[in-house]
């Protein structure tokens, strides 16, 4: 399975149902974007009729975003786009419509503990235990009756 390509299926500009087929082929294929499932094998995981895994297969391979090679004696085999790591943005054609690639020179974003100083593992320990002890209910005291508890709880005295 290659995460990558499987990450940059969800990207393109497709129909549920051929996306669908594409994430199928996806999770199947190897890091240089092949694989080779049966066509039951796609219906299987996508709860697709296999009339509309074949139709969806053709409609790929025409917009050109799947190289499909018969086989004799064999599945097909199929091949997806290779997408490009993060640091070389995607090709225009397989980014999602409205999306640019990275600027380059531009900054990542700080991580999250330079965003938020206050949101470091102690400070959230030490929010927590105050809380706590601040919130804990009060507890019958032995041989106390219930309405004793409650006159008493409601007067806040512990």
């Amino acid at each position: 399975m290659s995460v990558h390509i499987s990450g940059a299926v969800w990207q393109l500009d497709l129909t549920p149902t051929q996306k669908l087929v594409m994430l199928a082929l996806a999770d199947q294929a190897n890091d240089k974007g092949q694989c080779w499932p049966s066509v039951g094998n796609i219906e299987e995981r996508t709860g697709l009729d296999p009339r509309t895994v074949q139709r969806v297969l053709r409609q790929l391979e025409k917009l050109g975003m799947l190289g499909i090679k018969q086989r004799n004696g064999h599945s097909s085999l199929y091949q997806l786009p290779v997408i490009h790591s993060p640091r070389r943005p995607a090709p225009p054609a397989l980014r999602r419509p409205g999306t640019a690639p990275p600027t380059p020179g531009t900054t990542p974003p700080p991580p999250p503990a330079q965003c938020h100083p206050e949101s470091s593992v102690e400070s959230i320990k030490k929010h927590t235990r105050a809380h706590t002890r601040e919130e804990q209910p009060p507890n019958p005291r032995p041989g106390e009756s219930l309405a004793e508890f409650l006159i008493r709880a409601k007067r806040g005295k512990t």
